[in-house]
């Protein structure tokens, strides 16, 4: 095996160095350890203040460089070194070096100054099919022993741990044996993470972690230590070899119906709180009409219920609306009534924002208490729409948060992107509230700092009528003391910074600060229609650059710049009849009788209870619940903050709603200076919000299960009802595929198999094409190409006979890389070439065709995105109930009167593990 890793080394197949069975590589993500695959595919240090507020020392963004190499005797090895100094931390040395198969690791670094801290060094993380069902034991470092056996499946959602105080711990897999064994330095634990998931930054993996945690005091500044890893590999473990090629000739199987067009299904969400279903569908009839009865609502708000009314009902079904009292003397009646009396046997529910709904053979009815619950019960009609008409329910349904927000970035885009993201999609997933993030645009007090992309005032105005006209209310974030990177753009205002070196934070004690953050404030007042609330930001303070700097207001201290600095906008904003939202982390503590910067955390309850507290916690364990029960219990106003992870929104949201706090706010950190992006970079960012929204609004039911976000996504802002057919052929590829996926077989080696063998008895339907499956012996087969997972396989499949004319190619493949798990953001842009496929056609021409990843390729965990498409993926269920895709990817063919005579199949030049199951051609 040693032979074989240093020849995949050497081929660039493996960034591992190695010296033995066992490589290394350093990277910003830490160390990696592995050979045809993960051992731990990441570590990380973090060296922190007392808070965990401000970063010391953070091996993921830390100014470094990565030397990994062999050394003159033979032994592997892989370090970072510091490469800037900074004013709290000092790393000496974090290393790795590879010994006759024995890997040492080594973190050796210092805290300067005097200030006390914390430390976490995540020193590996074991994948989970590495030791699900292992067997294991453990030494501690007050003489105990102790063994037991990791659960073939996790139960649960959050972390167990299985290990403490640890200085050796050996884990028996059907891999091989892991030992670690401490030989300096505080003790290490173990704990399951496969519940939550566990990364070196925002992206998670189910496994278990190894690590510890520290503190920097008065007689510790030092961390000295030191790990053994011996990986010894069960002589059953081998990399599978490649089946004999038994023809380049591929059976083709004649399909009259291979292709049809998608057909996009809009789920009922968010769930109702009581959903009904009955066999009274609602018929359209030429003489219906739609009368919508404000009631007392005010004319601006029935007129908003109008012209939702017209969009769904006139603009899609021709159905007039009229502002009246009087009945259709003719035809049936779409009524939409703002009261608190029954109509047509229905009464809306005692919740402002509830309506009920009543879809039958003689009418729809729509009531609630407020027009905007009236507008919640329209939205509802889309989700019962059909061919001729509405499916016949009854529906009684309210939210369980009154506060139902999203953050939103704008820029110059953002009144056509947004504005169709607000119509088509939050309006009907019933959100309230928009947190616009401000200090970009375009304002007057601040043209010296404009970006070419920031959006006018004249356009924010628009956009935020657009959302009242959706019932949604409109409120800025506008960034104060952290995050004022803003404010300094191309070098300006640095006499302001706290820091004029790395300018992040102004100086609080700078009367000319306050005298331009106020002339913005005006503006956003006034562009933002005196809104009841301002957002104004203040996390993290202490994050960008030393805070306090300035010896005037070090003499001051953080703890009172902080105070007075909030306190500030709060009266401002007071004397307006304005509220102030702000997010939690500079007064969070950890524990109960935990510290916080600066001490905050202890004098919060001198802040004023009625300022909303944002309360950010992004993990899917929710590692700082603690802090967010004991708030809710001192009586702060609250806002649950989620991102884009569905475990963390659905706990979170459970939560937040135990607690009763004021609702839920789903965060977007993407988009800042093209919108249009995002939807191609950050789709989940996006998708999230259907997630969101579902629980916020019914936190009991949340997603339903099996619901996919990203199709939900799709199918709601992108998909159209397509009428296409087409006969084809689908190939057998039975007689060129070389992989043999058997069940409990390791195909991939060290990458999770996903029960892939459970599509052996699927049809081939994707739903818009249909395949057929390769097989070798009764098993599930594939076209495989040589990566670190398949060392012994080619790195070419060539002249595969086609024989066929065609207008397009369809391939299902499917990629398997830990690596590319959770990337995003720019490798979602098409660059990264995963394979490729060159058609040879029978005139002596070619063409040949990247494998793009995200785009026509991606993770079998990925959800759908607005080009890994539903409908374009065969689905199936691990025996984890985990849901798994493989997509197929479309060739136009240029040449569609050619005859195209073979296929070759080559790696990409990263040699990521690529695996084709199947070809058809439309024709």
């Amino acid at each position: 095996m040693f032979k074989q890793l240093s020849w995949l080394a050497l081929l660039g197949l493996t960034s591992w160095l190695s010296a033995g069975e066992i490589g290394v590589s350093m990277s910003n993500r830490g160390l990696q350890i592995g050979n045809f695959g993960e051992i731990s595919p990441f570590s990380r240090f973090v060296a922190v203040d007392k808070g965990w507020t401000k970063h010391w020392f953070y091996t993921v963004t830390a100014p470094a460089r990565f030397e990994n190499g062999v050394s003159p005797e033979g032994d592997a090895y892989a370090r970072m070194i510091q490469t800037q100094e900074m004013p709290n931390f000092k790393l000496n040395d974090y290393s790795a070096v590879v010994h006759d198969d024995t890997v040492t690791i080594t973190l050796d670094g210092e805290a300067l100054g005097d200030e006390p801290g914390k430390i976490e060094y995540s020193m590996l993380f074991l994948p989970q099919v590495l030791i699900n069902g292992s067997q294991y034991h453990w030494k501690s470092a007050d003489g105990r022993s102790g063994s037991g056996q990791i659960s073939a499946q996790f139960e649960g959602t959050g972390t167990e741990p299985v290990g403490e105080n640890l200085t050796e711990f050996v884990i028996d897999s059907k891999v091989g044996k892991l030992t670690l064994t401490l030989k300096k330095g505080p003790s290490f634990s173990v704990v399951d993470y496969r519940g939550t998931g566990f990364g070196p930054t925002s992206e998670s993996y189910p496994g278990l972690w190894v690590g510890l945690f520290s503190e920097f005091n008065e007689a510790q500044r030092h961390i000295d230590h030191q790990l053994e890893l011996k990986f010894d590999y069960a002589d059953s473990f081998k990399a599978v070899e490649p089946l004999p090629e038994l023809s380049k000739e591929v059976r083709k199987v004649p399909e009259a119906n291979l292709v049809s067009g998608y057909q996009p299904a809009l789920p009922v969400l968010p769930t109702p709180q009581r959903l009904e279903r009955t066999e009274t569908p609602y018929i359209i009839g030429g003489m219906d009409k739609v009368v919508v009865r404000p009631g007392a609502a005010s004319e601006q708000d029935a007129g908003r219920l109008k012209r939702a009314a017209e969009k769904l009902l006139l603009n899609d079904f021709v159905l007039p609306v009229t502002m009246a009292e009087d009945a259709a003397e003719f035809g049936k009646n779409i009524t939409i009534e703002v009261t608190d009396r029954e109509v047509n046997g229905v009464t809306a529910p005692e919740q402002p924002e509830g309506y009920s709904l009543k879809i039958g053979a003689d009418g729809i009815t729509i009531v609630s208490r407020t027009a905007r619950g009236a507008f919640y019960g329209l939205q509802s009609l889309r989700s019962y729409r059909n061919s001729q008409g509405f499916d016949g329910v009854e529906v009684t349904d309210w939210p369980d948060f009154d506060f139902r927000s999203m953050l939103m970035m704008v820029d110059n885009g953002s009144l056509d992107y947004h504005g169709r993201q607000i119509t088509e999609l939050l309006a009907p997933l019933r959100y309230n509230t928009i947190i616009i993030e401000t200090e970009y645009a375009a304002w007057d007090a601040t043209k010296n700092i404009h970006q070419p992309w920031a959006i006018s005032k004249d356009d924010l105005r628009k956009l935020i009528a657009l959302a009242n006209d959706n019932f949604i209310d409109v409120y800025p974030l506008f960034q104060t003391l952290g995050h004022c990177e803003w404010l300094f753009a191309y070098g300006q205002n640095l006499d302001l910074a706290e820091c004029p070196e790395q300018p992040y934070a102004y100086n609080v004690s700078n009367p000319r600060t306050y005298e331009l953050m106020t002339a913005v404030l005006e503006e956003v007042i006034d562009v933002f229609n005196h809104p009841a609330y301002v957002h104004i930001g203040h996390d993290e303070v202490t994050l960008g650059a030393p805070f306090p700097y300035r010896e005037e207001n070090k003499a001051i201290g953080g703890q009172k710049l902080v105070m007075d600095d909030i306190m500030f906008y709060y009266n401002y904003l007071k004397e307006r009849g304005i509220g102030t939202m702000m997010w939690q982390d500079m007064f969070m503590k950890g524990s109960a009788d935990g510290d916080s910067i600066f001490g905050l955390a202890g004098v919060r309850d001198q802040l004023p209870k009625d300022i909303i507290m944002c309360y950010w916690d992004y993990s899917k364990a929710l590692g700082w619940s603690g802090d967010f029960v004991r708030m809710a219990d001192e009586g702060f106003k609250l806002l649950g903050c989620t991102w884009y992870e569905p475990q963390n929104i659905a706990n979170f949201t459970r939560l937040a709603a135990e607690k009763k706090a004021l609702g839920m706010m789903a965060t977007t950190w993407a988009g800042y200076t093209n919108s249009y992006v995002m939807e191609e970079k950050n789709f989940k960012q996006i998708a999230q919000y259907i997630d969101a929204a579902c629980w916020m609004w019914n936190a009991e039911k949340g997603l339903p299960a099996g619901t996919s976000a990203g199709k939900a996504l799709y199918d709601q802002m992108f998909a159209e009802p397509e009428n296409k057919h087409a006969s084809g052929i689908k190939f057998d590829l039975s007689n060129v595929a070389n992989l043999e996926l058997r069940p409990n077989s390791l195909p991939f080696l060290l990458e999770d198999p996903l029960d892939i063998d459970r599509l052996v008895d699927h049809s081939g339907d994707t739903g818009t094409v249909k395949f057929e499956l390769a097989k070798r012996d009764g098993q599930l087969a594939a076209v495989a190409l040589q990566s670190k997972s398949n060392p012994d396989f080619p790195a070419a499949v060539e002249g595969i006979q086609l024989n066929v004319k065609a207008k397009k190619l369809y391939f299902l493949h499917f990629l398997r890389s830990q690596e590319l798990h959770g990337q995003d953001g720019e490798w979602s842009s098409g660059n990264k070439h995963i394979a490729y496929y060159k058609i040879h056609y029978a005139d002596g021409s070619s063409v040949e065709v990247p494998v793009r990843f995200r785009r026509d390729i991606d993770m079998p965990e990925s959800d759908y995105s607005k080009y890994m498409k539903p409908g374009e993926a065969l689905e199936w269920q691990s025996k984890y109930g985990d849901t798994c895709r493989m997509w197929y990817m479309t060739f136009d063919n240029p040449y569609p009167d050619k005859e195209i005579r073979t296929l070759d199949v080559r790696g990409g030049e990263d040699r990521y593990p690529f695996y084709l199951f199947a070809i058809s051609a439309e024709q």
